[in-house]
C-alpha cells in the first residue's frame, strides 16, 4: 500500500489492534507518528513507538494526550532532544512531577508556563528563581 493509503486509513478509519501494530512498524517514520498521534492505540504499541529511532515518532507521541504518564516520563529520561521535551512539556495531560523537573531546563521554562494545566506553584517558583537570578546582576551593574 502505498504511504498516502496508509495514511488515509489511520486518519479516516478506526483501525484493528493488528492494522496499528503493523502500521507502527511501518518504514516510514510519518506513518509511525500518525499511529503515535492516535487516541485509541493501545498501550504496548504507544510503548514500542517510544523506542522508535526517530525523533518524530516520538514528539507525536508526546503530543497526545492520551499517552500514559509512564510513556511520558519514559520520554524524558536520558532524552537530550529539546523539541521532544518540549512536546512532553506541552502536553496538557502530563504530570506536575514531570512539568516540574522539565521547568528546572531554562529552555523548557516558557514551555512549561504555557502549559494551560502548569500548577501555579511550578510557575510561581519559576518567578521567584527568575528574580533571584536577575537581582545579582543588577547589583553588578551599580
Amino acid at each position: 500500500q502505498s504511504d498516502l493509503v496508509k495514511l488515509t486509513i489511520l486518519k479516516e478509519f478506526d483501525c484493528s489492534y493488528s492494522m496499528l501494530e503493523t502500521l507502527s512498524k511501518d518504514d516510514n517514520p510519518e506513518i509511525r507518528a500518525k499511529v503515535g498521534s492516535l487516541v485509541n492505540v493501545p498501550f504496548e504499541i504507544l510503548e514500542e513507538l517510544s523506542f522508535d529511532e526517530d525523533d518524530s515518532v516520538k514528539i507525536e507521541l508526546a503530543k497526545n494526550l492520551q499517552c500514559p504518564d509512564e510513556i511520558l516520563e519514559d520520554l524524558t529520561l536520558n532524552n537530550s532532544n529539546i523539541e521532544i521535551l518540549k512536546a512532553v512539556a506541552s502536553n496538557v495531560f502530563c504530570p506536575d512531577e514531570i512539568l516540574e523537573r522539565l521547568s528546572k531546563k531554562i529552555e523548557l521554562q516558557d514551555t512549561v508556563i504555557s502549559n494551560e494545566y502548569c500548577p501555579e506553584y511550578i510557575i510561581t517558583n519559576l518567578k521567584i528563581n527568575d528574580i533571584k537570578i536577575k537581582q545579582p546582576l543588577l547589583n553588578q551593574t551599580t
